[in-house]
């Protein structure tokens, strides 16, 4: 079996991750093997991994834990928790370094993914957070925006409003003031509201991604520069701090996991492509990873 890394090459049985350039939502990297797609006498993994025939996978005795090579379990690391995602403290790190690019001041403007629903219906389709977004401000909700002072550090975060009503639907709705605990920002601010903190800051320059704009009705008389800020916090993201290392460490090692639960479900009689996958999905949703690297290619 080989599983695949972003940094390094392609390492057989041992168990590693991919984070899909964030440090936020840790995501679990699925297995990197294939099985016969019909029903044979082996379930055949790639790369060398051990075969188990269907006799042997479906009597009694065969049914017991997979022995794990000693190789792979000394590589995974002994985690038994899952580190502090949002990160309300140590993302204060991420944005002064980001800053650092900006010793002229200025404002950095930045906008959450939107929310989609499908087809014009009431359901929505799966939501995944813009990254740069999500590395500076560890907020995985849709429909937010954030304003950076570079000069000072006062993180301003713009939230939905919400209708009480749909408390029903998503149950206990945080108050801004708890969002701006949360996730470690100064003030957080009904979103209408950007454009009188803008007028108030009067920035000589808003730094932005390319692409991005301000909302409509809000007055663009401010200087929007869209070209130093996407290299500038690729850069910061090439260079991990501890936290962030503890995030892709955890990941690391519930996929590890996943794959053990794999090789049990072959073991244990598990022979057609959705049930290996749901054995790692599984995995992974328990341990609170709700989100995979990329789909499953059993």
């Amino acid at each position: 079996m080989a599983a695949v890394i972003t940094f390094k090459p392609s390492c057989p049985l041992v168990p590693l991750f991919q984070q899909s350039g964030t440090t936020s939502h840790v995501r679990a990297h699925p297995l990197a093997c294939k099985t016969d797609r019909q029903r044979s006498p082996r379930a055949t993994f790639s790369q060398g991994t051990p075969r188990v025939s269907k006799a042997k996978a479906t009597s009694s005795s065969a049914r017991k834990r997979v022995i794990v090579p000693q190789a792979v379990v000394s590589a995974v690391p002994s985690l038994t928790r899952p580190p502090d995602v949002l990160g309300a403290t140590w993302r204060k790190e991420l944005r002064r370094r980001v800053s650092e690019s900006f010793p002229e001041g200025g404002l950095i403007y930045l906008e959450a993914g939107e929310q989609q629903s499908r087809n014009g219906t009431d359901g929505v389709s799966p939501f995944r957070q813009e990254s740069n977004f999500l590395y500076m401000t560890g907020i995985s909700e849709p429909d937010h925006a954030c304003l950076l002072d570079t000069e000072s550090g006062h993180l301003t975060v713009f939230a939905p409003t919400i209708e009480p009503s749909m408390i029903v639907w998503h149950g206990a709705i945080p108050s801004f003031e708890e969002i701006g605990n949360r996730y470690g920002a100064e003030a957080c601010l009904p979103k209408n509201e950007l454009a009188a903190v803008l007028r108030q800051h009067n920035p000589q320059v808003i730094y932005t991604l390319p692409g991005v704009s301000l909302p409509e009705g809000i007055d663009i008389s401010f200087k929007m520069e869209d070209k130093k800020l996407q290299p500038a916090v690729a850069l910061c993201r090439t260079v991990k701090i501890p936290e962030e290392v503890a995030c892709l460490r955890y990941a690391n090692h519930i996929s590890g996991g996943g794959h053990e639960a794999i090789w049990e479900a072959a073991a244990g009689g598990s022979q057609w492509e959705y049930e290996l996958e749901a054995a790692f999905v599984g995995h992974t949703l328990r341990h609170g990873l709700r989100h995979l690297g990329y789909p499953c290619i059993v």
